[in-house]
Order: structure tokens, then sequence, then C-alpha cells
């Protein structure tokens, strides 16, 4: 743990080290309980940061801040388009996303999947039930997939009076049974 704590870098370990020192511990218990050195200590605390590391902050801040102008909605795809036209920086979405993962935010919207369709090359069947005026004799059937919590299939087959209002019959297999194989009265 310790040893990521250094390679996580000076912006994460000096306000550790500060906070420890403001609280009345001496420097070199400080920096070997967190196991850094203090050639490492004392070029953290002399260094400038560089022109890069002071663009790649200020990028980081503009992405926090479309972020948050857009109520934490849009993702690294539409803030680096946004900066690309707002700024006209020549930034990749890569490192939009890597400047997200670094500010510790990530978006609300997920990407959605396109349903696979079913086609049918047969056309809708006639409904021969609903002209009739005596209802007497006929059954309708009905076979239902459900998918449970675990992600398993359950079927159930059911046989339905129409005249009386009842079920007849029905029949609850998982998926390894065909729910018509053992159709009794229940």
């Amino acid at each position: 743990m310790l040893e990521k704590l250094v390679l996580r870098g000076r912006s994460v370990v000096l306000p550790i080290i500060d906070k420890k020192l403001t609280q009345g511990h001496r420097i070199t218990r400080v920096l070997s309980a967190l196991k850094i050195p203090m050639f490492t200590y004392s070029n953290w605390f002399h260094c400038e940061p560089s022109a890069q590391e002071i663009q790649h902050n200020n990028l980081r801040i503009a992405v926090e801040s479309i972020y948050t102008a857009n109520k934490d909605v849009y993702g690294y795809r539409r803030i680096a388009k946004t900066m690309r036209n707002l700024f006209k920086l020549a930034i990749s979405d890569r490192f939009v996303l890597q400047l997200m993962i670094e500010a510790g935010i990530k978006s609300r919207m997920q990407m959605r999947y396109n349903k696979p369709t079913t086609v049918n090359d047969k056309d809708q069947m006639q409904n021969l039930i609903a002209n009739l005026d005596d209802l007497s004799g006929v059954l309708t059937t009905d076979i239902t997939y459900i998918q449970l919590t675990d992600n398993n299939w359950v079927y159930t087959a059911s046989a339905y009076d129409p005249e009386n209002s009842k079920v007849l019959s029905y029949q609850i297999a998982d998926g390894n049974d065909s729910p018509t194989s053992n159709f009794s009265n229940r």
C-alpha cells in the first residue's frame, strides 16, 4: 500500500505529509512511516511543476467543469467533443478518459445496446376468436418465458377458458423441460 502511495506522486503525498507535520510529527518519522526517502521528499518539495503538468492540471479542471455543468451526464466522448469545439484543442477521447479517471468522475449515462430483433417472414394470422359470439368449447393456450433474477429461464404453459374466465390448467417448467410435456389439470 505504501509503495503504491509513492507512485501516485507528489500531488497526493505532499498534502498527507503536510497534515502530519501540522499535527506535530517529525519529518523524519513521517517519511520513514510512509517509506519515502528524504531525497525524494526534498525533490518533491522544491520542484516546480513543468509546463506540461500545469497544462495537464488545467485540462483536468476544464473536464471537471464541463462534467458538472452538464449535470454529470456527459461521458468522455462528449466532453472531448465539447473541448475540441470550445477551446479549439486537438485532444483525444482517450486522453479525456484518462483525465476523468484521474479526477475520479464517471458519467451517469451508460451505453445503450440494441436488442436483437427477430425476423418473421410470415404474415400475422387472423384473430378468429375476436368476432365469435358463442365462446362455448373455445380454449386459448399460452406459453410465457420468464427470466428469473439469477438469469435462469422458467416456462409457463396455460390453458384458459374465455367463456368462464378461468384458467383450466397450467404447467411451470425450468429451462431443461418442455412446458407442455406433462400438461395436466390443476
